[in-house]
């Protein structure tokens, strides 16, 4: 079941997000509570031709681990869209055959604010949720993906699980470098983090694509995550598409919420 959330904000936005919360399967029938992933891009987690998981969940929701899902839709602007996941601002050098800004600023910190300060304690008002951080985890692919490393870095307290699909890290390399040297990941209880080997956006190539997987794969193994809690994977083949994201997310799901996901170790040993 999906339920719409009216929820002030982000004031520095021209449009409101969409926020749509969707419950698990028998939360009217009892009175559990449960965890909670923040799913950006969230308009495609219902999308016929994006994520879908609404069908895939009533489908397979025994084989999933029960996890209220908060999507936040995505501005309908592309560049305003970059804008809001990038917690960065930085200049850029466009060559004329990409169309792509040539100054961004990021609104992600500001982003991360309104999640955690205004719509996160929403959520927990008004459903059954265990707010705890231990139970709560950000998600994203693409830009969305840079935006859920630096929101579950930086959201000790927050959140404690992330799910980043082929994140767009290359370009802001630079400063996602700053953010790694001043954070660690003790707080984290599992990572979800892929990269397909066709990869390649509107500023980034494909071998910046998957360098940028390894030096975060680099990052969370020095940082003392094993492989029961980290999870990194190419994709031979696999484009940058939400039809490719589509297939991983609920695997994603089930890797961050594995302690949630009755037989995890049993079908994954």
């Amino acid at each position: 079941m999906t339920v719409d959330v009216n929820c002030q904000g982000p004031c520095f936005l021209a449009e409101p997000l969409r926020v749509q919360v969707m419950l698990p399967q028998g939360y009217y029938d009892g009175k559990n509570s449960y965890p909670v992933l923040y799913v950006n891009d969230g308009q495609s987690v219902f999308a016929p031709d994006g994520l879908r998981y609404e069908k895939y969940e009533q489908a397979f929701w025994r084989f999933l681990p029960q996890v209220i899902l908060v999507a936040i839709s995505a501005p309908s602007s592309a560049s305003v869209r970059t804008a809001l996941y990038s917690p960065y601002t930085m200049d850029f050098t466009v060559p004329k055959d990409k169309k792509f800004e040539s100054h961004i600023e990021g609104m992600g910190q500001q982003y991360f604010q309104w999640i955690s300060q205004v719509l996160k304690p929403e959520i927990d008002r008004n459903f059954r949720t265990l707010s705890e951080a231990e139970a709560t985890g950000i998600c994203g692919y693409s830009t969305g993906g840079l935006f859920a490393l630096y929101a579950g870095l930086m959201g000790r307290g927050v959140f404690s699980r992330i799910l980043a699909m082929s994140p767009a890290v290359a370009i802001w390399m630079p400063c996602l470098q700053k953010t790694l040297a001043a954070s660690d990941a003790s707080h984290l209880s599992y990572v979800y983090l892929d990269v397909g080997t066709e990869e390649f956006g509107r500023m980034t190539t494909k071998e910046e694509f998957l360098r940028g997987g390894e030096i975060l794969k680099t990052y969370f193994l020095k940082q003392g995550m094993s492989e029961k809690s980290f999870y990194f994977e190419v994709h031979p083949g696999v484009t940058h598409h939400v039809r490719e994201w589509k297939n991983r997310f609920p695997d994603g799901i089930r890797w961050a919420f594995q302690d949630f996901c009755p037989g995890f170790e049993k079908r994954n040993g």
